[in-house]
C-alpha cells in the first residue's frame, strides 16, 4: 500500500493508496452497537471502493432512500 498525503481537489487517487475502512460497513447493524470499540482497518482504495459498491448494490431501493433521507418525488 502507498501512503499519500492529502490530495488536491480533482486529482486522481492512486488505487493502491492506503485508506481507513470500517470493519463493519454502514449496512451492518453491528457498526452502530460497538461504541468505543476500534472498528477501523487499513485497506487499499481499490478494495475499499469495490467492496463498498458491491454492498450498496445489494441494498433495496427503500433502504437506500431511508438512509440517505432523500426520497424520490411522488412517494
Amino acid at each position: 500500500m502507498i501512503f499519500n498525503p492529502p490530495r488536491i481537489k480533482g486529482e486522481r487517487i492512486n488505487p493502491r493508496m492506503c485508506t481507513l475502512d470500517h470493519l463493519y460497513d454502514k449496512w451492518d447493524p453491528l457498526r452502530y452497537t460497538n461504541k468505543g470499540e476500534l472498528t477501523l482497518v487499513a485497506a487499499c482504495t481499490k478494495c475499499n471502493t469495490e467492496r463498498s459498491v458491491i454492498n450498496q448494490n445489494n441494498q433495496s431501493k427503500e433502504t437506500l432512500w431511508m438512509l440517505s433521507g432523500r426520497y424520490p418525488k411522488g412517494m
